[in-house]
């Protein structure tokens, strides 16, 4: 199997893996699976959800709110509505 890679160019981390689904203990189907995460850096998520209508968006750099301040950031939690 393949091992996981980021592509910088397109900011894709790949993550090939197996789907295996058992009846009992018998194996009855496997597929490989390629997940494909993209990794959004800091400002690009706003212009997405404004083209999809929210109109207010708060971005955190943590589940105790904490104000994003850009890519040194470890994740981004978006909290949005509709004005």
């Amino acid at each position: 199997m393949e091992e996981n890679y980021y592509d910088e160019r397109s900011q894709t981390r790949f993550s090939p893996s197996i789907y295996e689904r058992y009846y009992g203990s018998a194996l009855v189907q496997m597929e490989k699976i390629d997940f494909q995460t993209h990794l959004y850096q800091f400002g690009e998520m706003e212009q997405i959800l404004q083209e999809i209508g929210f109109t207010n968006a708060r971005i955190y750099s943590s589940f105790s709110k904490d104000n994003a301040s850009g890519n040194e950031d470890k994740m981004f939690l978006f909290v949005c509505a509709v004005d």
